[in-house]
Parts: C-alpha cells; structure tokens; sequence
C-alpha cells in the first residue's frame, strides 16, 4: 500500500491524518503524566518525545485549550 492511500484510509477510519492522530495520543499522555504530580513538564516532554518544554505547551494547548503549566500547578 502506498503512503498516500494509507494516510487516506487511516484518516477515514480515524477522523485524523496519521501524524495528528499521534499528536492527540501524545498530549493525552502528556494529560496523564502532569495530572499525577510526579512529573515535570520537562519531564513529560523528554519522555513523550517533544523538543522541549515549550513544545509539549503549545501542542497541548492547541488540542486541550487548557495550559499545560496550570494543569501541573492544579495536580500539587
């Protein structure tokens, strides 16, 4: 199967191209982590593979609507 008629097949069956679906899982996981306190934000973006901090904030941002940093300071 070719890239494109994957990403066209996977987009049908998800609603999302391929890499914004990954992104969506990522910043659930990023969700996750920062709710549980034990985690930085730095911390959650070296382990969930964004460049930094700053990076994880805006993804998160734009598929949440909520600021990262305020999530984390509210799990304290």
């Amino acid at each position: 199967m070719s890239e494109r008629t994957f990403c066209r097949k996977f987009k049908e069956a998800t609603g999302l191209p391929p890499i914004a679906y990954q992104r969506r899982l990522r910043v659930q996981k990023a969700q996750e982590l920062l709710s549980s306190g034990y985690y930085t934000l730095e911390d959650a973006a070296a382990a969930l593979g964004f460049t930094d901090a700053a990076h994880l904030s805006r993804c998160f941002y734009q598929e949440t609507g909520v600021r990262a940093g305020s999530l984390r300071r509210g799990a304290r």
